[in-house]
């Protein structure tokens, strides 16, 4: 079955806060590549479409979450007392500050952009 792949690279920050001796206690940034593949569940039907969905709207609505959503982003667990620090000092960051909760290990990233695919999937009715 042929398959459709996707990459996006961003950067990010993010800090660790449920283990203080980790070195990832102290805030620091990344850069990251999310690769997204996808494979029809049915057989194309070549002569017409020759797609299962529209690789291009399927890019582009992918491309514009991560430019827009990670990228350049500070990933907080959401009981970190830096977003109490960023909604007194710099509210106006926040659109900026990806809260989660629990620490925004690559686990919970992964889970996060997992789920966000899936909506956009069930969005495009696939």
């Amino acid at each position: 079955m042929p398959a459709v792949r996707f990459t996006r690279r961003f950067s990010m920050a993010h800090r660790l806060i449920a283990d203080a001796a980790s070195k990832c206690a102290v805030p620091h940034g990344h850069n990251e590549f999310v690769s997204v593949t996808l494979e029809p569940l049915a057989e194309i039907d070549f002569g017409g479409t020759n797609y299962a969905a529209s690789f291009e709207r399927l890019k582009t609505r992918w491309h514009g979450f991560v430019d827009n959503s990670l990228d350049h982003a500070f990933q907080l667990n959401s009981a970190d007392p830096m977003l109490g620090w960023f909604q007194t000092h710099e509210p106006e960051r926040l659109n900026q500050v990806l809260t989660i909760d629990g620490d925004p290990t690559t686990e919970a990233l992964v889970i996060a952009l997992w789920r966000k695919l899936e909506a956009i999937l069930t969005d495009e009715a696939l």
